[in-house]
C-alpha cells in the first residue's frame, strides 16, 4: 500500500541495466504519484549526471525536480567523491549526527569537483555533450543499416549504447559477439564497456573533452570490430 512506501528510487536513464530511456510520461507519472502519496522521489544520477546527457542532471531532460539526487563518478573526474543533494526540509528533519562517514569531505576530491563544475561551465561542455551525442547517433544509424548484428541504438546526449542481437526479429542477445567486439577494440587501443542484463550492449561514455578526430578514430575501430565479428 502507499502508506508502506517511503520512496521511489530510479535512474533517469538506466546505466548498467542497458541505457534504457524511460517511456514518454513515465517519470512525470512517478513525480505525480510520489507527490500524491507523500513519498520521496530519489534519482540515481551516478552514471547519467554531470553533463552526460547535455543537462547537468539527466532528470532535467524531463523538467522534473526530485527530492533527493545521488551523484558520483564524473563528479570529481575520477577522484573518490560522491554526493547526496536534497531539499532543506529533508535534511532539517534528520536527527543530528546521523549523516557521516570515515572519508566524508576529502578536501582534494572536493577541490577536484569544484574544478569539474567550473570547466563544464567555462568550456560549455553541456553543449559539447549534445554535439557528441549527435555524432554518435549519426554514426550508429549508419552502422545499423550495414550490420544486422545491431538491433537497436538508444540514449540521450553523449550517453549512448548499441544493442547487439543474433536475430532482428527475436532480439536474441548476441552476448558472445559483444564480448568478441570488446576484445577486438581493446586489441586496437579502444576500451568499450558493456551493459545490460545479458551484457549485449556496447555503451559509450566518452569524455566530454574528446575531440571529433579522437571520437571518429575510436568509432572507426569499433566499426571494424563489428564488421570482423559479424
Amino acid at each position: 500500500t502507499p502508506d508502506s512506501v517511503a520512496a521511489i528510487v530510479i535512474e533517469p536513464i538506466q546505466g548498467e541495466g542497458g541505457f534504457n530511456v524511460p517511456q514518454e510520461g513515465f517519470l512525470e507519472y512517478l513525480r505525480k504519484l510520489t507527490d500524491k502519496y507523500g513519498m520521496l522521489l530519489i534519482t540515481d544520477e551516478i552514471q547519467s549526471g554531470i553533463g552526460r546527457t547535455g543537462k547537468f542532471f539527466a532528470i532535467e531532460n524531463w523538467g522534473i525536480e526530485p527530492d533527493i539526487t545521488c551523484l558520483a563518478k564524473s563528479l570529481a573526474a575520477g577522484m573518490p567523491l560522491s554526493a547526496v543533494i536534497t531539499k532543506k526540509e529533508i535534511t532539517d528533519s534528520l536527527p543530528g549526527g546521523c549523516i557521516g562517514g570515515t572519508y566524508v569531505g576529502n578536501p582534494v576530491a572536493c577541490r577536484a569537483a569544484l574544478e569539474v563544475i567550473k570547466i563544464i561551465e567555462e568550456e560549455h561542455l553541456l553543449d559539447r555533450a549534445l554535439k557528441i551525442g549527435e555524432r554518435l547517433k549519426e554514426r550508429f544509424l549508419k552502422m545499423k543499416d550495414k550490420y544486422s548484428l545491431i538491433g537497436d541504438i538508444r540514449g540521450i546526449g553523449a550517453m549512448r549504447a548499441i544493442e547487439l542481437v543474433k536475430n532482428q526479429k527475436t532480439k536474441e542477445p548476441a552476448s558472445q559477439e559483444t564480448a568478441q567486439i570488446v576484445q577486438e577494440c581493446i586489441n586496437n587501443g579502444v576500451f568499450i564497456a558493456t551493459a545490460g542484463i545479458n551484457k549485449n550492449l556496447l555503451r559509450m561514455l566518452v569524455s566530454l573533452e574528446i575531440t571529433d578526430e579522437q571520437l571518429d578514430e575510436a568509432l572507426d575501430v569499433l566499426e571494424r570490430a563489428i564488421a570482423k565479428v559479424k
